[in-house]
């Protein structure tokens, strides 16, 4: 968080005069925020059988709501970071889309952050905070839950459970992870076979416009390396695979069980406040003038 304020503070004693894939990047901040905090309550809740989060269906739909939020905000800004990067290496040959770009840059910030809070509002609205108790009544655990409506039918266990995995799965996997890699894969392919095979289709580029195509890719790059853990958490999570694997080989009790999840959880925690610290040392590396801002 600290590098990505510097960054920040950089960019704002340059006036915003910088690409703005820089100040896309710098953007970041706000799903890196909505992270950390939900990362410090999560530690705070630490072992609790009543974490805060899951108190009451309010706490716990905001919870939710944050949950899904901040991986959306990350795959939507890296693709508009790719493709802007595509457009001024390959057709912006006169430099006019990023100065009317920059001017529009506000607003779509706006628009984006608008939509994505409404795309992802029913997550609020589903939480809820439920109780498990073990089959010998010893303990109890209270957790957040979604509580997602059918729409094929009248409300059973088997449909509310088939609905609730169906919101996840589109939530969590296709549209933060999916979709994106599905809409990154021309431009992130074109802006490396380009590069490596006719240097001369980017000659009309300047230096600066160069080096943010350099930092894209290098974003992108640690973005879907550093995300995996978070995936597989993911999909553990939504088809209940633990709970599976504990019945197949009968290891309800064992507690290597709970401990490989929990390594698997924080792995995916460590590593994406790691893809947080390289986005602005990539900046940092790679533009003079954000290194100069900040003073000697």
């Amino acid at each position: 968080l600290v590098m990505n304020l510097l960054l920040m503070i950089a960019i704002l004693r340059l006036k915003c005069k910088i690409p703005v894939i820089y100040i896309l990047i710098t953007f970041m901040i706000l799903p890196d925020v909505i992270f950390y905090i939900k990362l410090i309550i999560e530690l705070m809740n630490w072992g609790i059988a009543e974490p805060s989060w899951a108190r009451d269906n309010w706490s716990c739909g905001l919870w939710q709501f944050a949950s899904h939020i901040y991986p959306l905000f990350y795959s939507t800004l890296l693709i508009a970071i790719v493709y802007h990067a595509f457009i001024t290496l390959f057709l912006d040959y006169r430099g006019v889309y990023e100065k009317n770009c920059k001017q529009m840059l506000p607003l779509l910030l706006l628009a984006l952050t608008t939509f994505l809070t409404i795309i992802t509002a029913p997550s609020g609205f589903y939480g809820r905070a439920k109780i498990t108790i073990r089959p010998d009544n010893t303990h109890q655990q209270q957790f957040c839950n979604l509580a997602v409506p059918s729409i094929s039918g009248p409300e059973s266990p088997e449909l509310a459970e088939q609905s609730m995995v169906t919101y996840r799965l589109v939530y969590e996997i296709v549209l933060p992870y999916l979709i994106p890699i599905l809409l990154l894969a021309f431009p992130y392919v074109s802006i490396l076979l380009g590069l490596m095979r006719s240097l001369e289709s980017a000659d009309h580029s300047d230096y600066p416009t160069k080096m943010t195509v350099v930092v894209t890719l290098w974003v992108l790059t640690t973005y879907l390396m550093l995300h995996v853990p978070s995936v597989i958490r993911n999909i553990f999570s939504i088809f209940s695979v633990w709970h599976r694997l504990t019945a197949v080989f009968d290891a309800v009790d064992d507690p290597r069980v709970p401990i490989f999840q929990t390594y698997v959880h924080v792995a995916a925690y460590v590593l994406t406040i790691i893809w947080a610290i390289i986005r602005p040392a990539l900046c940092f590396r790679y533009s003079i003038k954000l290194r100069k801002s900040l003073g000697p």
